[in-house]
């Protein structure tokens, strides 16, 4: 990989370990948006800290024909937030590990986080969160003639 600065190579990294995730939606031949497009739509969201980013940037490329999605993320196609939302479900965090480890070891190389050393063990660390989007799922189970309903709340958090 060719990088010009930590940027690139985060999304570059980022763009390599999608290709490693399984896609549960493989089985259908209509897809319209891949999951490359889907993940790196929701990491742009979280990186310009706009909710409504995606929207613009539609309306941007519609009128344009190019937008800062394309240009700075290399999105191809803008999926809609509720369709990012349905296919990162089925994704688990796990599958984001090593795409971490691998931008996580590039800041040590590069020295970016030797000034957050702290007794040459532990790496000082100020984080951040957001809480964007959270839903409700209910589970019902019928047993015999006992009726259980279980709540299920899934949230959408990342720490910065």
């Amino acid at each position: 990989m060719k990088q010009t600065n930590i940027f690139d190579f985060l999304i570059e990294s980022l763009t390599h370990n999608i290709s490693n995730i399984e896609d549960s939606r493989k089985q259908r031949t209509n897809l319209i948006y891949s999951l490359k497009d889907i993940i790196l739509s929701a990491f742009s969201i979280f990186y310009f800290q706009n909710k409504s980013w995606l929207s613009f940037q539609r309306d941007v490329d519609t009128a344009k024909g190019i937008s800062n999605a394309k240009t700075i993320f290399g999105i191809s196609d803008i999926p809609s937030d509720n369709h990012i939302r349905n296919v990162l479900d089925k994704i688990t965090p796990e599958s984001f590990k090593k795409v971490y480890e691998i931008i996580l070891e590039k800041l040590k190389d590069i020295g970016v986080l030797d000034k957050f050393n702290f007794k040459d063990e532990y790496i000082l660390v100020a984080l951040d969160g957001t809480h964007y989007h959270s839903r409700k799922k209910y589970l019902v189970t019928v047993a015999k003639v006992k009726l259980v309903v279980k709540q299920v709340r899934y949230i959408i958090t990342i720490v910065l």
